[in-house]
């Protein structure tokens, strides 16, 4: 990526354009980065730390009290709790349940269930119920 930049005496506050013929991975994570919007998430594999981006996370859920980050293909573990990882993960995510939050970007079907509760499908593949409490949000940034 090409980066030019003008200093100026007459512009009070920095801003950024960006001149693209398409909105690519590499463009958002600038704007992100630009926005002062970025953070990153450590968690452990296996035996090692591994720091993630939230674009790159799915899904958190609880699990047998571990907080399990899930990708596109692999599962991490987290030591901190569900609503420290929450004030990382930005506005791409919703809480579904008090054990569980999405990608709003990854959701690939909803459909409704039994109790007044609705089963949420993701693009990885794995899957969950949005509690009936969580539901009117989960309405709302649908439109419904």
């Amino acid at each position: 990526m090409k980066v030019d930049i003008k200093i100026s005496p007459e512009v009070p506050q920095p801003y950024a354009v960006i001149y693209t013929a398409e909105v690519t991975k590499a463009i958002q994570d600038a704007v992100i980065a630009l926005e002062g919007n970025y953070h990153v998430i450590t968690a452990s594999d296996h035996d090692k730390i591994v720091i993630l981006n939230p674009n790159d996370v799915y899904m958190v859920r609880v699990e047998n009290e571990k907080v399990i980050l899930y990708g596109e293909n692999r599962q991490f573990l987290s030591n901190k709790r569900l609503y420290q990882i929450a004030a990382q993960l930005g506005k791409d995510f919703i809480q579904i349940s008090r054990f569980t939050i999405v990608n709003l970007k990854f959701i690939d079907s909803v459909k409704p269930s039994f109790n007044g509760l609705m089963h949420i499908s993701l693009k990885n593949g794995e899957s969950d119920y949005i509690s009936r409490k969580y539901l009117p949000s989960f309405k709302k940034y649908l439109g419904l």
